[in-house]
C-alpha cells in the first residue's frame, strides 16, 4: 500500500488474487487508510453476479415460420447454453445477447453472426482434460470455433467512451466500423478530441459554444452524455 503524490490510496494486489484474500487483506489496513485520509474508513460488499464470458462470431440461424421472433431467439438461446456445456463441465446459469435485436439486424453481418455472453455460477472448467480456465480460449459451437474471453464487471452507471452506450467495456465495442461518438456535441470524434471552433476561445470544455448532445436521452442544448443529471443516467 502507498500514498500518491495527488493522496490517493494506492493497493496492489497479486495477480488473480481471489476476492475474499483481497477483501481480508483491505480489511487489516483500514486502520493505516483511516490514518492517512484522516477518516474512518469501511469495506462494502456486493452481490456476486457470477463469471461471465464474452462469445464472438456465434452463427445464428433464420427463424421458420411457425414461431415468432420471441420463440425462435430463445430456443436459440436454450440450445447455445447446450452447446457452451459441451466445452465446459457444466452449463451456463445464463445465456444473452451482447447487443439487442435492433443493432444485431443493422450490424455487417446483418445477424447472421453474433456476440453473446454466458454466465457461470461457478468458475468453469474444461471437458477437455488438461484445459484450465483461461483469460481468452476458443469453445466450439455449432460445428464453429469461436473466440471467447472472460468479462470484469463494470461499475453499472459506466457510460463506455466509443459509442456512448452501457453495458460493455469500449475495447469489446462492436459499434459499426468503430466509429466514436464525441459525449459532449455527438460529433464523429471522441470527446477528448473536442476543439472549439470559436477563434480565441480559451474556456475549458466543453465551452458554452458547444451545443451539448446527450446520445443517453436524445435530448440536445440541456447536458451532455457523461452528464449524472441526465434522468437515463438516473434511471
Amino acid at each position: 500500500m502507498r500514498q500518491s503524490k495527488k493522496g490517493s490510496i494506492v493497493i496492489t494486489t497479486a495477480l488473480r488474487a481471489a476476492a475474499s484474500s483481497i477483501k481480508a487483506n483491505i480489511e487489516a489496513l483500514l486502520p493505516q487508510i483511516s490514518a492517512l485520509t484522516g477518516s474512518i474508513c469501511r469495506t462494502t460488499s456486493e452481490r456476486h453476479s457470477g463469471i461471465a464470458f464474452l462469445v464472438h462470431a456465434v452463427p445464428t440461424f433464420e427463424r421458420g415460420t411457425t414461431k415468432t421472433q420471441d420463440q425462435h431467439e430463445q430456443e436459440y438461446l436454450e440450445n447455445l447454453g447446450r452447446q457452451i456445456a459441451a466445452n465446459t463441465a457444466a452449463p451456463p446459469s445464463t445465456v444473452k445477447f451482447l447487443r439487442n435485436r435492433e443493432h444485431r439486424e443493422t450490424s455487417k453481418s446483418k445477424g447472421s453472426f453474433v456476440a453473446i455472453v454466458a454466465t457461470f455460477d461457478q468458475e468453469p472448467t474444461f471437458a477437455i482434460p488438461g484445459r484450465i480456465p483461461a483469460e481468452r480460449t476458443t469453445w466450439r459451437i455449432y460445428n464453429r470455433s469461436c473466440k471467447a474471453e472472460r468479462m470484469y464487471a463494470n461499475h453499472k452507471n459506466s457510460v463506455y467512451k466509443n459509442c456512448l452506450e452501457f453495458g460493455h467495456p469500449t475495447d469489446v465495442c462492436m459499434a459499426s466500423n468503430k466509429v466514436p461518438k464525441c459525449g459532449y456535441c455527438g460529433g464523429t470524434h471522441n470527446h477528448f478530441n473536442h476543439k472549439c471552433t470559436v477563434p480565441g476561445c480559451n474556456e475549458k470544455t466543453p465551452c458554452h459554444h458547444t451545443v451539448l448532445n446527450c446520445n443517453l436521452c436524445g435530448t440536445t442544448g440541456d447536458h451532455y452524455s457523461f452528464d449524472r443529471n441526465c434522468p437515463i443516467y438516473k434511471a
